[in-house]
């Protein structure tokens, strides 16, 4: 999914692999509205009944997520770095209720020991 969504990028939209940096004003605030769209189509669908909707919003907001990750300068290879320590600290994680997020789905808590995976994540992209 990463590499179609920085072919998607780079062809399609004409964006070049850029250096390392927090994306423009104007870049954040189009990031931020289309994945809120993303999000309520994602909401309108579930209230609909709509499986195949639900299935397109949720893709979608990955699709765009992992693009402004590209649009931040990261490469493919860093993107899938940074995924995996995320993936190892979330597999850290135990069953449990998160009280903020409404305690009414089965959720991961993190244990007592557990690391935040950003230290990991400022080594992949030399920070």
């Amino acid at each position: 999914m990463i590499d179609e969504v920085i072919e998607f990028n780079s062809k399609v939209l004409g964006i070049g692999q850029r250096q390392l940096s927090l994306l423009s004003e104007d870049e954040e605030d189009y990031l931020e509205r289309a994945l809120y769209e993303e999000l309520f189509e994602f909401q309108d669908a579930h209230t609909d009944g709509d499986l195949a909707g639900v299935v397109d919003g949720l893709l979608d907001l990955c699709y765009f997520a992992i693009g402004g990750l590209y649009r931040s300068g990261l490469t493919s290879d860093q993107i899938k770095k940074c995924f995996a320590v995320i993936h190892q600290a979330n597999m850290q994680k135990k069953i449990g209720v998160q009280a903020k997020r409404g305690g009414k789905a089965i959720d991961a808590v993190k244990p007592e020991n557990w690391k935040s995976p950003e230290q990991n994540i400022k080594e992949i992209l030399s920070l």
